[in-house]
């Protein structure tokens, strides 16, 4: 009775690292401390970058945190939009998805992955998107891409998934 053990592949921003169009955390924070007119110590090589996002949220006082966060998620999209490479600039990323493991989490908000093996990934991303209906838990939505599940447990440049009549 031997039952093969499901596997995943846990994958981080590092493989997009590897693309001439990569954004570094430190340039990302950068800029949104700039766009959003946030004063906040970027200089200190010891603080880990999500406390430095943190710090933005709370360290302005005009905003409200949850319309600052809010505001801050949609600027990251469209930095990691424009910075997106050409499929061709997706080789590692396509042999991550062939290497034959069938559930692959990923903490970045872009569909480099997904890209990588269909090029026109956007036009079909509604129709490949798993548990349409969630709009809050990342975990439980992800992609059934040439039979892989690719799930975005941080949440993803633009889901087009739809509650109540709202897109969310």
């Amino acid at each position: 009775m031997n039952q093969e053990i499901p596997r995943a592949l846990f994958i981080g921003n590092g493989i997009n690292r590897v693309a001439p169009t990569a954004v570094s955390w430190g340039s990302l924070l950068e800029n949104l401390s700039q766009k959003f007119n946030v004063d906040i110590d970027l200089q200190n090589d010891l603080k880990p970058f999500p406390l430095a996002f943190e710090e933005m949220l709370i360290g302005q006082k005009e905003t409200n945190p949850n319309d600052m966060l809010k505001g801050m998620k949609q600027h990251i999209g469209h930095i990691l939009t424009e910075a997106t490479p050409h499929p061709s600039q997706l080789e590692l990323h396509a042999k991550i998805m062939e290497c034959g493991i069938s559930e692959i989490i990923t903490t970045n908000y872009d569909y480099n992955l997904e890209r990588s093996i269909i090029s026109d990934f956007d036009s079909q991303k509604k129709q490949l998107a798993l548990n349409n209906q969630e709009s809050k838990h990342s975990l439980y939505r992800g992609y059934w891409v040439e039979g892989i599940t690719v799930r975005h447990i941080h949440g993803e440049i633009e889901h087009n998934r739809k509650i109540s009549g709202t897109n969310n």
